[in-house]
């Protein structure tokens, strides 16, 4: 695997000359380590990639302070951040020049907001989330601050809202969700162990935040949406499979929906809320064997999907794949 090249002493990272890393790369920088009347304009040129920070107000010669760390992969990034207040804007010959089109889920811990854009204005204070559209032209200011934001590539939120998403309308969404709990829990533990983990854990923090994200997104549609709930709950499955205590009645309240709206939902498009379980731990399962070292007991993967009745798994597994789970190809020992 190729290292990956970028350093914060190397300058501003860019997308066509740095990439990104092909695991989940851990990455730290702040002020702590410049002169205070350099700490503004280094922080300028170094964290905003797709926003283009004002000139140094006079205050900053000697006041100012960031920090911010974060993991960096081809699927997301995700960074908890500390600054004193900055602005700024994005504008068309910056889109056009950069090349980076992601979307960022926000949340404000401390401090505030303001954002403007062509078709509004937002403000988000401590507790709230934002939206910000690396496609949209904008102009957004801060107060001295302390947030965490996920960044979610385009791609990726159009396949999970079946449309193009635009920042705008993902304010209104997030604003309607009623998993934001979900996400902020989500936020907290990605911020409070992405430091503590190695590469594989750092994905799964990634993963985890990133389907959160969508989760509450989707889960923003009106009940009338059956297959945009579907979704939602399909990924909010996908994130609690370890779960032992799945079930429609855990779905149902973690959506804020009742239970007979969920089954309508699973019903329209073809399938049960039990049988979707099952079938979605029996494909994790598989792709847990075939990637686990072969020496891995059959019932621990199971457990760790959140399997207990290993008793008829390989009856369940052989009507989905017609193999049993020991038939299934292994890694080598090593």
């Amino acid at each position: 695997m190729r290292e990956w090249s970028w350093r914060p002493e190397l300058g501003r990272w860019s997308l066509g000359q740095h990439g990104w890393p092909e695991s989940p790369a851990l990455v730290t920088v702040g002020t702590d380590y410049v002169r205070p009347h350099e700490a503004y304009d280094f922080w300028r040129e170094i964290a905003f990639n797709d926003f283009a920070a004002d000139k140094a107000p006079p205050e900053s010669d000697d006041g100012f302070r960031a920090s911010a760390a974060g993991l960096t992969w081809e699927g997301a990034d995700f960074f908890h951040t500390r600054s004193s207040a900055v602005s700024g804007e994005r504008d068309k010959q910056h889109i056009e020049a950069d090349g980076l089109d992601g979307i960022s889920i926000g949340l404000v811990l401390q401090g505030s907001r303001r954002a403007s854009t062509a078709h509004g204005h937002y403000r988000a204070d401590a507790g709230a989330f934002f939206v910000y559209d690396g496609r949209q032209t904008s102009r957004v200011e801060w107060t001295e601050h302390e947030a965490m934001y996920l960044v979610i590539r385009r791609s990726e939120l159009r396949t999970a809202l079946g449309r193009d998403p635009e920042g705008d309308d993902l304010h209104e969404s997030l604003r309607r969700s009623p998993v934001l709990s979900l996400l902020r829990d989500q936020f907290e533990l990605t911020a409070r162990h992405m430091t503590k983990v190695d590469a594989e854990g750092r994905a799964l923090l990634l993963y985890q935040a990133r389907q959160s994200a969508l989760l509450a997104l989707a889960s923003s549609t009106e009940e009338g949406s059956e297959s945009a709930l579907f979704r939602a709950a399909i990924r909010l499955i996908e994130t609690r499979l370890a779960n032992p205590a799945l079930s429609a009645d855990h779905l149902a309240r973690a959506l804020g929906i009742s239970r007979a709206t969920l089954y309508r939902a699973f019903a329209a498009s073809g399938v049960g809320v039990a049988e979707t379980i099952r079938d979605l731990r029996l494909d994790r399962l598989r792709r847990a064997l075939e990637s686990a070292d072969a020496r891995v007991p059959v019932a621990d993967l199971a457990l760790a999907c959140g399997i207990l009745d290993t008793a008829n798994l390989s009856r369940q597994f052989r009507r989905r794949f017609g193999m049993s789970p020991t038939d299934v190809p292994r890694r080598r020992q090593s």
